[in-house]
């Protein structure tokens, strides 16, 4: 679920730094980018953000860079510990949880009420649900799903959750998940 770390007002905040690119997507869609002084990384493909200065992630944020954007608002998902602390402590912060599509869907429209956009937020939101509904059937193929950092160092790879985000888009793309089970984290 989304929640707000620390108090917000409910004026609709002028300079927002955005630290997740699924968040600067919402902010492209909802016509919000005015209102954005930071962008993540991850994101120059999206030409209506490309002229603002990048801050990193929720992950990996570049301090330096946020504070000199002086935010009202920092928008970030996977940020926690120290991290969100110090985000904290440059200016109000909205975490949001970001993996399921329940959680993308619910954040999306915390995102237009906090930003004044209510009624365009749950329209994009329930768009985003109805894009995301599983079209796969019984007879739909068993896909394995694997992610890995593109490295030559890197041996990691991650398989796809089905109760994750992309294990919904794998659904939604008519494909059985091949890991059956359901895990935390």
């Amino acid at each position: 679920s989304s929640s707000a770390t620390t108090a917000v007002g409910t004026t609709p905040p002028h300079r927002v730094v955005v630290l997740d690119p699924g968040i600067a997507e919402v902010f492209v869609h909802l016509n919000m980018t005015d209102k954005m002084v930071g962008r993540p990384g991850y994101t120059d493909h999206l030409q209506p953000i490309a002229h603002i200065p990048t801050m990193g992630t929720g992950i990996t944020p570049q301090y330096e860079h946020i504070v000199r954007t002086n935010p009202d608002l920092i928008m970030t998902t996977g940020s926690g510990g120290k991290v969100l602390d110090d985000l904290k402590n440059i200016a109000a912060t909205q975490k949001f949880d970001w993996l399921r599509v329940s959680e993308v869907v619910e954040g999306t429209r915390a995102i237009g009420e906090r930003m004044g956009k209510p009624d365009e937020a749950n329209a994009l939101a329930n768009q985003i649900a109805e894009g995301l509904r599983t079209t796969a059937t019984t007879d739909s193929p068993r896909v394995l799903l694997l992610l890995g950092a593109p490295s030559e160092t890197a041996t990691e790879l991650w398989y796809v959750k089905k109760d994750s985000l992309h294990g919904a888009a794998l659904a939604a793309a008519g494909g059985n998940n091949a890991v059956t089970q359901s895990f935390s984290g």
